[in-house]
């Protein structure tokens, strides 16, 4: 389960960081 979150959480700020470095 904690991996589980662990995964989300990295994914989550993996996706808001693409979006950011396209935007830039």
């Amino acid at each position: 389960m904690a991996r589980s979150s662990l995964g989300r959480h990295l994914n989550k700020q993996n996706t808001r960081l693409h979006h950011n470095k396209k935007s830039k």
